[in-house]
């Protein structure tokens, strides 16, 4: 994960959240995650990944008579530009061909044509690429008020 501050059982349920068309309320997360990803987990077990992703700053939770609603607090794309850049940097050191190399093959595309993928990627200028990085756990901290704050996300200088 990007984020260390995040389990992937939290990000199954922030995926829920940030899918939603709208707020979503505890049940509705509960549906999805079973639907989606057999995920039969007990109510309190829910609201307490629901409450750890508010304190970390990714979901915003308002109440409605005796209801509460959850939303996404993040920029999703530069969320997940920052998963991809994440997941690139571990697995392929920074590299984008191997990474598409990878991807053309797990998706059954011939060598030859994952070459000529990696070969047209090559070709597109660098600012095609919008990847961003997360600024260190100092930069955490500075933003506390009644939750955790989140990494701030920033772009990236050439």
């Amino acid at each position: 994960m990007l984020f260390s501050d995040i389990t992937d059982c939290e990000m199954l349920v922030y995926r829920c959240i940030q899918e939603a068309d709208n707020e979503i309320g505890l049940v509705g997360i509960m549906d999805e995650l079973e639907k989606k990803y057999q995920k039969d987990w007990k109510r309190s077990t829910v609201c307490t990944f629901i409450a750890h992703l508010i304190e970390k700053g990714y979901v915003n939770g308002r109440r409605e008579g005796r209801v509460f609603y959850y939303s996404s607090a993040i920029n999703d794309k530069k969320f997940l530009e920052a998963q991809v850049k994440q997941f690139m940097n571990f697995w392929f050191d920074g590299s984008l061909e191997e990474l598409v190399q990878y991807a053309c093959l797990a998706k059954g595309i011939s060598k030859k044509n994952a070459a000529e993928v990696v070969a047209a990627i090559k070709e597109l200028p660098a600012a095609s690429f919008s990847f961003i990085e997360v600024k260190g756990s100092e930069e955490l901290w500075k933003t506390r008020i009644h939750h955790c704050g989140m990494p701030r996300l920033t772009s990236m200088n050439g």
